[in-house]
């Protein structure tokens, strides 16, 4: 059953439910249908409620599934964290909307993870990401997990706008690779919520592994203090300064094993096996049709062009420039599209 919670204001109110109140039989769509599609939190009871409570959302996107596929097995499993933790499921008619997990957000939908630094406009998912935006500040977490999934094939990382041992700690829950950016595109981890917040990518969306790696991670999250989390990290994985490679709306990509003639860019069915690899200047991207490098936009966090110095075109095909770190490249051509291509790191000497 829903928790009426007094201390949430009516501007940031979500439906509330006490974590042994809620239904874990059945498959996952069986689970997420007791939501009826709304926008809700999952509340944990913790062991020291008087202190400052801890807060994790899911379902930003409707396509990345690993943190509701945890957040049912933590219910299951009865965990007692340490200190309240709420659980936000956001996306959710997106995410319910058949096919299960297809929908990144539904047509004609902004992408609600791009909307939560001006927060200004009078469409659903700006709206939405107020109300999210309301209710975090107004239950004053200790710090924050933002759980997602990649839609091509990755390993777990973690993103995160500061380099620092905390950041470092929440992320190595999950995984030793830890992004660190200043790239702004309206993600919710760009904003200040005055407590660390950290992007989770649990890996694939359809991976079963990443299912697991979001519940293992959380697990441990509930029940263990911050302090003694920083003691038991080794040293992370740091890859600074990523560069976003874009196509241009118009684009026409495909994804086959040799150049299509319509198209502006040709990528490898298996373009994702790049991910975390370290790709080398004689590793072929893709082909590229007549319209050449116009199809891309490479920008830095200061807006600066930076394709030429890491991307070249030799025989109407796409190479690195130099030696690159590849992440979060995508097979769906509808992602590539709204979002980007990939993200690029250069690849220094150690």
């Amino acid at each position: 059953m829903a928790l009426s919670d007094p201390t949430i204001s009516d501007a940031g109110s979500f439906p509330i439910f006490e974590s042994h109140t809620v239904n874990t039989q059945g498959d996952i769509a069986t689970f997420l249908s007791q939501f009826e599609q709304r926008p809700s939190v999952v509340y944990f009871k913790g062991r020291d409620p008087a202190r400052p409570p801890r807060m994790i959302t899911t379902l930003l996107h409707g396509n990345e599934p690993s943190g509701a596929y945890a957040l049912q097995r933590l219910i299951e499993c009865k965990v007692k964290p340490i200190v309240d933790c709420y659980i936000l499921l956001a996306s959710l008619t997106a995410a319910t909307t058949p096919p299960l997990f297809h929908y990144r957000m539904l047509p004609e939908h902004k992408d609600l993870n791009r909307c939560f630094l001006t927060l200004s406009g009078t469409d659903p998912q700006t709206e939405l990401a107020n109300r999210i935006v309301a209710y975090i500040e107004s239950i004053q977490p200790e710090v924050i997990l933002d759980m997602h999934n990649t839609s091509g094939d990755n390993p777990a990382f973690s993103v995160t706008h500061k380099k620092d041992e905390q950041h470092a700690t929440l992320g190595q829950l999950f995984s030793p690779y830890i992004i660190y950016s200043s790239i702004q595109v309206g993600a919710m981890f760009e904003r200040d919520f005055g407590c660390p917040i950290v992007t989770i990518e649990c890996g694939g969306a359809n991976n079963t592994l990443s299912h697991e790696i979001a519940f293992s991670g959380l697990h441990h999250f509930f029940q263990t203090e911050l302090d003694e989390l920083n003691q038991e990290c080794d040293a992370p994985i740091w890859l600074e300064d990523p560069i976003r490679l874009e196509l241009v709306a118009d684009t026409k990509l495909a994804y086959a094993d040799s150049p299509c003639p319509n198209a502006d860019l040709t990528l490898p069915r298996d373009i994702d096996s790049y991910n975390f690899g370290l790709l080398e200047p004689h590793q072929r991207l893709g082909w590229v049709g007549k319209r050449g490098k116009d199809i891309f936009k490479a920008t830095n966090a200061d807006g600066d062009d930076c394709f030429a110095a890491l991307f070249t075109l030799r025989d109407n095909q796409l190479y690195p420039a130099q030696a690159l770190h590849v992440f979060m490249i995508t097979t769906r051509a509808d992602i590539a599209l709204s979002d980007c291509l990939l993200y690029a790191v250069v690849a220094h000497d150690e």
